[in-house]
């Protein structure tokens, strides 16, 4: 769970006027993929679930565990929930969760 935080504080520092910074932020988005692919019992997934209100992390719990299988259908409504407050807004965030939502058919 700490890494998964930290890596997405990495993303949220990204200058994107810097190549640099964009590939580690680039880096930090595929090793938030590769942690919540390898959560596979379920007290870790809780765990995980707890912390969609972490004000950086939570949007990439969301994203990243919505499609994972073994979440309960109440974790995934948690997930979609989050990703819809998301595309509410006004930023990048709020188009990439519209293009998400849409993708899937919600």
């Amino acid at each position: 769970m700490d890494d998964f935080i930290n890596q997405a504080l990495i993303h949220n520092s990204t200058d994107y006027s810097d190549k640099k910074s964009v590939y580690k932020a680039n880096r930090a988005a595929d090793k938030m993929r590769e942690i919540a692919k390898s959560v596979c019992c379920e007290e870790e997934v809780k765990k995980f679930i707890e912390s969609l209100n972490h004000p950086v992390a939570g949007k990439w719990i969301a994203f990243t565990f919505a499609d994972n299988p073994i979440l309960t259908s109440s974790q995934k409504a948690k997930c979609v929930k989050k990703i819809r407050t998301i595309a509410s807004g006004n930023d990048a965030d709020a188009i990439g969760a519209e293009m998400w939502l849409s993708e899937r058919g919600l």
